[in-house]
């Protein structure tokens, strides 16, 4: 985990040439003063090239010498001295002008957060915010350019030093908006990762340090070749170059070890499992596979130096790089999953774009991963392991690769469409609750459907997807789906003949779906149980008890089904009245209470016939029984018989007509 990783990518390529062009200079000494060349392979040979190198350590101090006097000596050009410290103060004046203009115009957009930063969103912010860190490198990049020009009074040798010098500065100043847009020190509210301040404010600056190391490096080995130095003091330079960023990348680690596995952990997140858990030893350990990754990579570096092959190098870095870049990505996807949700103040009303934003998020992380997947394997395979695959097969097997990687990104994103056509309107058709009245978006009875239909449709177009999918990857390695898919067909008819009961439950399933016998969130009777809806398989409905056990059931088991909770319900009870009582008050008065639900807002959107007397049901000794009546909507249709009852208890006595009681009975 390095920042300078993705500057160092760059400038390893050049390193290496260097290098390159070092080894060849080196290998021709060493088969001249040989008297047979062809005793030297293998180690031997890059053993004998590291002792050529070593014999020219003792005159490095001596050539760095003839660079500087090279540099001093030029017509028209200043001494080294003066050089050194005109080419210094200019890169601190540029970096000091792009601090001083961020500095005056971040205030702008604080003034503006202080007064409205609940009311702004918080991308927008984001955006404006890096706007700004852009146009704060302009100053840098001007003075620079100006600096560099001919106008400095320095020879062309020292041009081209402080052209290179500033590039790198430059270079430097740009790479760093990356960790200093991610990390934002002193600013928690625009910062994309899940760390506190001072672990922000940790990174940034190790990260700083180290990519202005690499930059200083580049420099140095740039100055060397502008000055024509010697191919072994280029080399050795070169050595001293990977000792010393080793040894400060090594430090860096050490430095951020705590900070950055508390950034990698929030990536995790709380999601339980054995593969959070690995995650997050890794994400606490990181330090340890960031030793080995460095000492790899000079070991490599050293190799590459020696042989002229800098493929492992180069290698090692570009696939550390795209690592490190992924970090970043997910750093960025995990902010853009949050945003909605904290910078919402209305989130049902906003809630299809949510689903847009999380739809599209979702899609560029795993094309970001499958590209650098594919990419790290590419490196891996073709540039450091070339001998593999003859001219042919490496052609082939590249195209191998790019379209299963193809064909699984189609895959995918054809299945997160339709996870979110499927999600949209499940957002949209709320099913029935207690109310039974209609929801926003859709009537109850088409959101019901939807809810129990649309998740069977998006089940089977997922298996439908990942079997064509595996069929073209299969056929694109060079093996016959013909015979597949035949032998598929044999296979299933032989299941099927031998799963009779799992057929019948799947076919009867397909019938009840046909015939709309009941859906997600309907009460229903199949006679030995009965409960709500709560899902169901291709072969089984699952059945809620109102006690709360659930029932699982084959389709195959269920026989005939009532359905409660279509349409409408009407609910009949009876009550007893004194034998002496007026039937007309009795329904004159039923009817005004029956009136005063359905204009009661909690009650009317549940009642569809008013409440009214239907008659006298029986005659008993000391009452009369009489039968009310109460049409409602499926749902909760005992709420309206309770507060009927309820309503009649209350009215009936101040309307003069009373109930029973026990003394009459005696």
């Amino acid at each position: 985990m390095l920042a300078g990783l993705l500057f160092m990518f760059g400038s390893l390529q050049e390193e290496f040439g260097s290098a390159a062009a070092a080894r060849t200079s080196l290998e021709a000494a060493v088969v001249a003063s040989s008297d047979d060349a062809g005793a030297f392979s293998g180690l031997d040979q890059l053993s004998a090239q590291g002792g050529e190198v070593l014999k020219s350590v003792p005159d490095f101090p001596k050539n760095l010498a003839l660079v500087v006097a090279r540099l001093s000596d030029e017509a028209r050009g200043a001494n080294f001295g003066s050089f050194l410290l005109t080419v210094v103060l200019s890169a601190i004046l540029a970096i000091g002008a792009e601090a001083s203009l961020r500095s005056i115009i971040a205030q702008w957009p604080q003034r503006g957060e202080a007064k409205s930063a609940e009311s702004r969103p918080i991308a927008g912010r984001l955006a404006a915010w890096t706007l700004l860190e852009v146009v704060a490198i302009l100053p840098l990049w001007l003075i620079l350019y100006l600096l560099s020009s001919r106008a400095m009074g320095f020879g062309p040798t020292q041009q081209k030093a402080a052209h290179i010098f500033f590039t790198n500065v430059l270079v430097w100043r740009v790479v760093m908006l990356v960790p200093r847009i991610w990390f934002r020190p002193g600013i928690p509210s625009l910062r994309i990762t899940r760390i506190d301040d001072r672990d922000a404010s940790t990174l940034y600056y190790v990260f700083c340090a180290v990519t202005l190391g690499y930059a200083l490096a580049r420099s140095v080995i740039g100055t060397l070749k502008a000055a024509d130095a010697s191919m072994n003091t280029v080399a050795v330079q070169s050595f001293l170059n990977d000792l010393v960023m080793g040894a400060i990348a090594l430090a860096a680690i050490w430095t951020m070890r705590r900070a950055a596995a508390r950034w990698l952990a929030s990536l995790v997140g709380s999601s339980a499992g054995t593969l959070a858990m690995l995650k997050l030893q890794l994400a606490r350990n990181w330090w340890a596979i960031g030793v080995f990754v460095i000492l790899m990579m000079s070991i490599a570096f050293v190799y590459g130096m020696l042989s002229g092959n800098a493929d492992a190098g180069v290698a090692i870095v570009a696939s550390l790089g795209l690592v490190l870049a992924l970090i970043f990505l997910e750093s960025l996807f995990d902010f853009l999953n949050r945003a909605p949700a904290a910078g919402e103040k209305n989130v049902e009303a906003e809630g299809s774009r949510i689903l847009v934003s999380a739809l599209v998020v979702r899609c560029i992380r795993f094309l970001s991963w499958l590209l650098i997947v594919v990419a790290i394997t590419e490196i891996w395979l073709f540039d450091v392991a070339p001998s593999l695959f003859s001219g042919a097969q490496h052609a082939w097997m590249r195209g191998v690769i790019r379209d299963i990687s193809l064909t699984v990104a189609i895959s995918y994103l054809i299945w997160q469409i339709a996870c979110f056509l499927v999600a949209r309107q499940l957002a949209t058709a709320i099913p029935p609750d207690a109310s039974g009245g209609e929801k926003r978006g859709k009537p109850v009875a088409t959101a019901s459907r939807l809810h129990t239909l649309l998740p069977l449709a998006r089940g089977t177009l997922g298996v439908t997807i990942s079997v064509l999918a595996g069929l073209t990857i299969l056929s694109r390695l060079g093996v016959n789906t013909t015979h597949l898919i035949a032998g598929a067909s044999v296979l299933g008819l032989a299941v099927s003949f031998g799963s009779q009961t799992l057929v019948r439950d799947i076919v009867s399933g397909v019938f009840y779906l046909a015939d709309d016998a009941f859906r997600i969130g309907e009460y229903v009777d199949a006679g030995r149980v009965k409960g709500t809806v709560e899902g169901f398989t291709l072969r089984s409905v699952k059945l809620r008890h109102q006690n709360g056990q659930v029932h699982i059931v084959p389709f195959g088991q269920l026989g005939s089904i009532t359905n409660f909770s279509r349409d409408w319900i009407t609910l009949k009870f009876n009550l007893r009245v004194a034998r002496d009582v007026d039937l007309e008050r009795v329904r004159k008065t039923t009817k005004a209470i029956g009136l005063e639900m359905m204009n009661d807002p909690e009650m009317a959107q549940l009642i569809i016939e008013p409440l009214k007397l239907q008659g006298i049901a029986d005659i008993l000794d000391n009452a009369l029984l009489l039968r009310f009546k109460v049409t409602t909507k499926p749902g909760n249709p005992t709420l309206v018989q309770r507060q009927a009852i309820r309503r009649i208890i209350s009215r009936f006595p101040e309307a003069g007509i009373h109930f029973p009681s026990a003394a009459s009975a005696a």
